[in-house]
């Protein structure tokens, strides 16, 4: 009798915890997001549907091993004389596996490479992963994160002062508990201003359709940050990126799970998001990279142009352009296409000369391996394939 007495106890005691738990996270989501409803503007669109593939050499910089089961979420960034490359190196891939993040380091324009080595231990419970690169004032920024369970995943950040050699320890940029997402390559500085871009719930599992965004940002280099206003719908919003315009104007690419991309805007360097519009251009629930052609106004976007929803089918992956700030999209190439195979979690970035390319490939077998592709084309190139008549 004692015994079930104290079961009885327990139960109750975990279901009023769990309670308890639950009325925490949505009070979490009531305090982050005021949920409005989407536009829909099918002006936004793809004006043309073609499949041209883009004339470049694709080839796998970073491959699957036994010691390493898998690479994934590569940034790619020009510092002084040299190209420096940051993934995520798995042991066991998958999100729930243990992650550590290493560099790569090209003094000959993405020809060669160096070896591989650790910049960042995994210091997660699980994992840490999913890096960005930016430099500031002849310093390097790495930004990652750092995930200890499904409630609890922050972002953090750390600088090197001497090209990459040497990293000062980690330090924390997200302020609300919960499930802080960030892609690699996401995080960008305009006029001064650092800006974080992150998808938030108080917990992935339970709340993962109540997904919303916003952007932590700093205006001292790091030494503190703020939060924007947040954007949430009626669907999940994932993975955000961002691009600037020119002056106060950046524009927010979206995943969402309802085939199509959306996007916000911002007219004050990320303080303040408008509702988000879910456009006509075609995507699988898969993030996308958008970036701007260095000295000019043309807009990049590669993704992955295929109607189907949920997390399957990431391919093929395409490249587009716009000339009216991501209000039309012309011109689509694709980079690459395999059935058995994903391709995802791409990053963009200019020197002088070229544009240097990564993604992840994700190829269908029992064993969930990933690679790092890479490639890298002129900018003049870029040009005349964005200026080509459609």
């Amino acid at each position: 009798m004692k015994i079930k007495i104290v079961l009885t106890a327990l139960i109750c005691l975990s279901m009023f915890n769990s309670c308890s738990l639950q009325n925490n996270e949505l009070e979490i989501l009531d305090e982050v997001f005021n949920e409005r409803e989407y536009i829909e503007d099918f002006n936004v669109k793809l004006l043309d549907n073609k499949s041209d593939t883009l004339p470049v050499a694709k080839r796998v910089l970073l491959a699957n091993s036994p010691a390493f089961k898998g690479y994934a979420y590569a940034t790619i960034r020009p510092f002084e004389n040299k190209l420096i490359l940051v993934a995520t190196r798995f042991v066991s891939p998958s999100d729930w596996k243990g992650g550590e993040i290493i560099m790569m380091e090209s003094l000959d324009g993405g020809i060669t490479w160096s070896k591989e080595k650790a910049i960042q231990e995994n210091i997660g419970l699980i994992q840490t992963a999913a890096p960005s690169l930016i430099s500031v004032n002849e310093t390097l920024m790495l930004f990652f994160l750092v995930k200890n369970s499904s409630s609890q995943c922050h972002v953090y950040f750390k600088k090197s002062f001497d090209k990459g050699y040497s990293w000062t320890e980690p330090v924390k940029v997200s302020s609300v508990e919960g499930y802080n997402i960030i892609n690699n390559d996401r995080c960008i500085v305009v006029n001064d201003r650092i800006i974080v871009p992150v998808a938030f719930t108080p917990e992935i599992h339970h709340y993962y359709q109540k997904q919303g965004i916003f952007c932590y940002y700093s205006d001292d280099y790091g030494k503190s940050w703020k939060r924007s206003s947040s954007i949430a719908t009626t669907i999940p919003l994932m993975e955000p990126g961002i691009v600037h315009l020119g002056g106060a104007e950046l524009l927010m690419v979206i995943r969402s799970n309802k085939g199509k991309i959306l996007f916000s805007r911002s007219f004050d360097r990320g303080i303040n998001w408008t509702i988000p519009v879910s456009t006509n251009i075609n995507s699988p629930e898969a993030p996308s990279t958008i970036a701007k052609l260095p000295e000019d106004s043309t807009l990049i976007l590669i993704w992955n142009n295929n109607p189907a929803t949920g997390l399957s089918k990431r391919n093929p992956l395409t490249m587009a352009f716009s000339k009216d700030k991501g209000y039309t999209w012309t011109n689509p190439f694709m980079i690459e296409y395999l059935k058995n195979s994903d391709f995802a979690y791409s990053s963009i970035c200019f020197d002088s000369q070229k544009c240097h390319v990564t993604y992840t490939q994700i190829p269908y077998s029992s064993e969930f391996k990933q690679n790092v592709k890479y490639f890298n084309i002129e900018i003049e190139t870029m040009k005349n394939l964005s200026r080509n008549p459609y």
